[in-house]
């Protein structure tokens, strides 16, 4: 069997369609250069301890993506907050500007080193995946967010 040869992300219905062997299951990704860039967009999973360590060295930038109010309701002192998803009369919906926002504040994605944190660790690990996927190089997050942070007795202030 020939692997195709791809020049853009294959959809998953591509993917389903190709005729494979079990063998082709560990070797299709290293054939096909869209997938290996798929591959290697992800973020990195951090615990609180490695979170603090990070931002306290200044390694990181702690990117809290709650929502305003329960940012000011208490965060890390050297968080930076852009809304993953804002309050709406119906709940809460996906900030449409939430890339945008996050280029204005980090224009160079090679350069920029972001610890994504939020309230329990849901949208925290939304807005790190939509981060790598957009191509920032270093992303890593950490599950438990804000609720996990103050449990452990880290620091936290409120505006």
């Amino acid at each position: 069997m020939r692997a195709a040869a791809c020049a853009t992300p294959p959809s998953l219905e591509l993917l389903c369609s190709l005729p494979l062997s079990p063998s082709s299951f560990t070797t299709l990704p290293l054939r096909c250069p869209a997938l290996k860039m798929a591959e290697a967009r992800r973020y990195e999973s951090v615990d609180v301890e490695a979170a603090s360590s990070l931002v306290n060295s200044h390694a990181h930038t702690l990117l809290d993506v709650r929502t305003p109010q329960e940012f000011a309701e208490g965060h890390a002192p050297q968080a930076i907050n852009i809304p993953y998803m804002v309050a709406t009369s119906q709940g809460r919906a996906y900030n449409d500007q939430f890339m945008e926002q996050v280029r204005q504040a980090f224009p160079d994605k090679a350069a920029a080193q972001l610890c994504v944190t939020c309230g329990g660790g849901t949208r925290g690990t939304s807005a790190a995946t939509q981060l790598a996927e957009e191509g920032y190089a270093s992303v890593k997050c950490m599950p438990g967010g804000m609720k996990a942070w103050a449990a452990r007795g880290l620091p936290t202030t409120a505006e």
